[in-house]
């Protein structure tokens, strides 16, 4: 079932809050083995109430440990086209 799940959700639009009260945002490229996240083009803000992007990162990977919490908008553009195709 999580396995399902995590294949539902990859390419969908991935707020991710880190134990620091630091939050990422971008399109969900891949969660590993070890639970890791994989955000490319991730924006950065300092807090859950910043609106405003501190900075935009290649590539984010956060771990397991780091994370507080990850929400997933899965009616994104991205999840859409994948619909139906075979994920590996």
């Amino acid at each position: 079932a999580i396995k399902a799940r995590a294949k539902s959700v990859i390419g969908a639009e991935t707020r991710c809050v880190t134990r620091d009260g630091r939050v990422f945002v971008g399109t969900l490229r891949c969660v590993d083995k070890q639970k890791n996240v994989i955000l490319p083009n991730a924006r950065e803000y300092a807090s859950e109430n910043e609106s405003e992007a501190r900075r935009t990162i290649n590539m984010v990977l956060l771990s397991e440990t780091e994370r507080r919490r990850c929400e997933f908008d899965e009616g994104s553009v991205v999840v859409g086209a994948l619909e139906g195709l075979s994920v590996t």
